[in-house]
């Protein structure tokens, strides 16, 4: 930020001026504020067309599968066995909406977040129960960034 560059050089240029430390910073503030006011709307999250259908299958995911068979749960400690309620799925890490929101998803291009999404993203597994309290929670939450970004 070469505001925030100019804000560092004073202060060593200028070391005990308070006065001219405090106004360098009342500048960098109000740049990032207006940057900030600035900012374009992001396009609501939507899991199928930023980042790909819900479907892990990638090998990365294949391979998070196989290694979650067996393991406790991260999130309730339950065995993680396919075919139950307790099947090892592939979990993001950030989860992809906040990935979208929080951790630059929305800069990304279509093809950046889909790849993302089934490879990098991946960072183990969570039992599908957990899962799908998570995914709940995280509907909640993308609703929510969807109405501060109208």
């Amino acid at each position: 930020n070469p505001v925030a560059r100019d804000l560092m050089d004073d202060i060593g240029r200028f070391g005990d001026d308070a006065s001219n430390a405090a106004r360098k910073t009342e500048k960098a503030t109000d740049a990032a504020t207006d940057v900030a006011n600035s900012s374009t709307k992001i396009e609501p999250y939507n899991r199928q067309k930023h980042y790909g259908g819900s479907q892990t299958n990638s090998s990365t995911a294949k391979e998070a599968r196989k290694a979650g068979e067996g393991q406790p749960c991260p999130t309730c400690g339950q065995t993680q066995i396919s075919g139950t309620s307790t099947a090892p799925s592939p979990q993001h890490e950030p989860p992809l909406v906040k990935h979208y929101y929080e951790h630059g998803g929305s800069q990304m291009t279509t093809a950046e977040r889909k790849a993302y999404a089934q490879n990098e993203g991946i960072n183990g597994t969570q039992c599908l129960t957990c899962q799908r309290k998570e995914g709940g929670n995280l509907s909640k939450y993308a609703k929510d960034k969807k109405k501060e970004n109208k």
